[in-house]
């Protein structure tokens, strides 16, 4: 009779790859009333805790606090559609200090091109001038 309980809950455990599919359902299934929830939840990048926790690391404190507000609306969705009832769901946030103070539209056009490179192409496409 344990043994049979045992087994239960290891079927009941959480499998990663049904979380992250069931999360983007969650995510299409709310776009259309809550635009900001879902591209948050779509942009989160997922980590998987000790046992069954769930870390979604997010880019701002502005997409922490969205998630973290509707995070029983998240967890019953998901415990709902895949019976997994010991889920624990942590929002971190990862955002990156900005290093240098953008004053001016060259200022701008560096920071730009450090996180893509792919703008020096545009702006040699077009042949715009940033520095005056």
């Amino acid at each position: 009779m344990e043994k049979n309980t045992e087994n239960e809950r290891e079927k009941k455990r959480l499998d990663f790859d049904i979380f992250k599919r069931t999360l983007a359902e969650y995510a299409e299934k709310i776009k259309e009333e809550d635009r900001n929830l879902a591209f948050s939840l779509t942009n989160a990048i997922c980590r998987q805790g000790e046992n069954d926790l769930i870390i979604l690391e997010v880019s701002n404190k502005i997409a922490e606090s969205e998630i973290n507000h509707c995070k029983q609306k998240i967890l019953s969705f998901v415990k709902q559609e895949t019976g997994f009832d010991k889920i624990v769901l942590q929002v971190v946030c990862k955002q990156q200090e900005l290093k240098t103070k953008i004053y001016s539209p060259a200022d701008t056009y560096k920071h730009f091109k450090e996180k893509r490179p792919e703008i020096e192409k545009l702006v040699k496409a077009f042949d715009c001038e940033f520095e005056y």
